[in-house]
This record gives C-alpha cells, sequence and structure tokens, in this order.
C-alpha cells in the first residue's frame, strides 16, 4: 500500500513537471516595452565593403544611453550615468512608431535631435537587432546596431 501511494505521488509529480508551458511568445512591441535598451554594438557597411564598427569610437557618455519605449508610442532617452554636457537633461521624450517589422524613433528637442528607421531583424528578451538602410546618390549604407535589454 506504501509503495502504491509513493507511486502515485511521484507519477502525479513526473506529470506536472513535464507539463509542456503554453506561454505565448510576446509580439515584437511587448518585447519593445518590457525593458530599457542600450546600444551595444553598430557597424557600417558602404557600397557592400568590409563593415567598420561605429560603435567603438563613440564617447562613453553616448555608450551608456537607454532607450525606454512606451505604450502611448513615447520613446524615453536616459542619459545614464555620464552625460556629455553637464547641462543635458537627463532624460528626453520622442516619439515611436512599429509597422510590421520597421521601427522608426523620432527625439527632437533643444538637447537632442535625431531620428533613424530601421527593420528589426531579431528581437527577443535580451537582444534587438535593428538594420537601417540609407542611400545618397550613389552611396549605399547599411548600418546593423545591435541593443541589448537593460
Amino acid at each position: 500500500m506504501k509503495r502504491a501511494t509513493v507511486f502515485a505521488a511521484l507519477s502525479l509529480l513526473a506529470a506536472f513537471a513535464c507539463e509542456k508551458d503554453n506561454e505565448q511568445p510576446l509580439s515584437t512591441t511587448e518585447l519593445l516595452l518590457a525593458r530599457a535598451w542600450r546600444i551595444t554594438a553598430a557597424t557600417a557597411r558602404v557600397n557592400g565593403r568590409t563593415a567598420t564598427d561605429v560603435f567603438r569610437p563613440r564617447a562613453d557618455c553616448v555608450k551608456d544611453n537607454t532607450y525606454r519605449f512606451g505604450n502611448s508610442n513615447e520613446v524615453v532617452t536616459d542619459e545614464g550615468l555620464l552625460k556629455c554636457a553637464t547641462a543635458d537633461a537627463q532624460s528626453t521624450t520622442g516619439r515611436w512608431t512599429l509597422a510590421d517589422s520597421t521601427l522608426s524613433v523620432t527625439n527632437a528637442t533643444a538637447t537632442r535631435n535625431y531620428s533613424f528607421t530601421g527593420v528589426i531583424r531579431t528581437i527577443d528578451r535580451t537582444t534587438l537587432l535593428l538594420v537601417t538602410t540609407q542611400r545618397a546618390d550613389t552611396v549605399t549604407t547599411i548600418t546593423k546596431t545591435t541593443f541589448t535589454a537593460q
């Protein structure tokens, strides 16, 4: 009797331990909203030439900036611990949109003015890879920017 009880308990435990998770994968928007993101790598390839690291030469005060995407299509850019200029605001707010896999971000304030649009090639809980293509006359530049969740 005791063996039957132990066997039944172990069988129940095994059944629950092996139960598949029915967790639905997060959408691109949910993944963007889940965490703040920081650029950790960026390369640029001009007219198909070898890619060049365009992140390493950036100032440390830029490398620690984070981007937090909000529900109301606002994106908050935070300066991180290092500011490039002490007068800079700690954070500024811009706008973002997502259409299919194309992410557009714009931040136009007195102290910060930038915009970029790129295709999300990869996004998961830890990594976002954004690819932008810029064409000017006969020059095509493809930039791959890696963001890491914070």
